[in-house]
């Protein structure tokens, strides 16, 4: 049965010139609202929900998706967004204000660190290495 099954599917691809894409299980996926948009984000992770101007109600939420991609959604944002500058993660540990400012840590299985994306000036700058409680190392020029 199984080398039937091959074999169809194999004649398949031949016949329609491409390439067949087989969801790993390892990958699953989970959807999540945040503002009113949906989007679809890596099992076994979480979202965080940051508090900006600490009012008690949460004003920007974050994610890891597709491609180990952070996303991020806001009133307003017209839907979940990339987070600039190309970071990659394995899970949010947590969004919230600092002493210098708006910081999202992220979790990084490959290399066992931890990274912090942080906005000084208002806008969002690049990523930087934090130790392993994600306090604030300076980036080296």
């Amino acid at each position: 049965m199984r080398t039937t099954v091959k074999a169809v599917l194999a004649a398949l691809v031949v016949a329609a010139g491409t390439t067949l894409f087989v969801a790993s299980p390892a990958h699953a996926s989970f959807d999540y609202t945040c503002f009113g948009y949906t989007s679809t984000f890596r099992s076994g992770t979480h979202i965080r929900w940051a508090d900006w101007n600490n009012d008690g109600r949460g004003d920007e939420c974050f994610g890891v998706g597709d491609l180990r991609r952070i996303f991020h959604a806001w009133p307003n944002s017209g839907g979940w967004k990339v987070m600039p500058n190309n970071g990659r993660a394995d899970d949010v540990m947590y969004a919230q204000n600092t002493s210098i400012g708006h910081r999202v840590a992220v979790h990084t299985d490959s290399d066992g660190n931890y990274y912090s994306y942080l906005p000084p000036g208002g806008s969002w700058r690049g990523w930087y290495a934090c130790d392993s409680q994600c306090s604030y190392v300076e980036a080296q020029s």
